[in-house]
């Protein structure tokens, strides 16, 4: 081959065919970049969800931690290498979720003093009404509002300890059903939360 044919490579094949080659390859890289780009970083259709399961298996052990937010249930018909998780929902507002106040300190205007309280936080709260004399306060939840009820509790300064879900067979009250108006959360102020008076 003489100095004029540098227009073709070693093969036979001329500078423009290797120019298109390179132009295609470019190309070709370009469109899977945005591929990745566009569907392997995506995570659009998970956000704001916590992960179903995280679990790290060995070949003796599996350990499973809950995300953020998340409760770990063990399967009781599993074998006893594997449990789930539970995403909790997010907390509801306040202007959801319906609370009834029910006085079982003895003491008259106790109920409506802590209603006015959940109301002034922006709880939807019933007419208070007459609880059976107690002296621990307990706060009472529907399912799928423990997390809310234990708002309730810190705000009332009652105990987590006391928030318990409501019984199957309701809760009855001095002369009526507490869960009558169906709240979502019943608190009942036991004398605990009274001021001891000097007397």
């Amino acid at each position: 081959m003489s100095s004029d044919q540098n227009s073709e490579d070693f093969y036979g094949r001329g500078n423009n065919a290797a120019a298109g080659r390179g132009i295609a390859l470019v190309v070709v890289a370009i469109a899977v970049g945005l591929a990745v780009l566009k569907w392997g970083l995506d995570d659009t259709s998970t956000a704001g969800t916590a992960p179903a399961k995280i679990t790290t298996t060995t070949a003796a052990k599996t350990t499973t931690t809950p995300p953020p937010g998340g409760v770990t249930t063990l399967d009781p018909n599993a074998t006893a290498s594997t449990s789930s998780v539970i995403p909790q929902a997010a907390l509801r507002d306040p202007s959801l979720v319906a609370v009834q106040v029910a006085n079982g300190s003895g003491q008259n205007g106790v109920g409506s003093r802590y209603s006015t309280q959940l109301t002034t936080a922006n709880y939807v709260a019933k007419k208070a009404k007459t609880g059976k004399a107690t002296t621990t306060s307990v706060v009472y939840y529907k399912e799928t509002y423990q997390q809310e009820a234990v708002v309730v509790a810190t705000l009332l300064k009652i105990p987590v300890t006391s928030v318990l879900p409501v019984p199957p067979e309701g809760i009855a009250g001095k002369d009526e059903d507490l869960m009558a108006d169906k709240p979502n959360i019943l608190v009942i102020i036991g004398s605990d939360l009274v001021p001891a008076t000097n007397g």
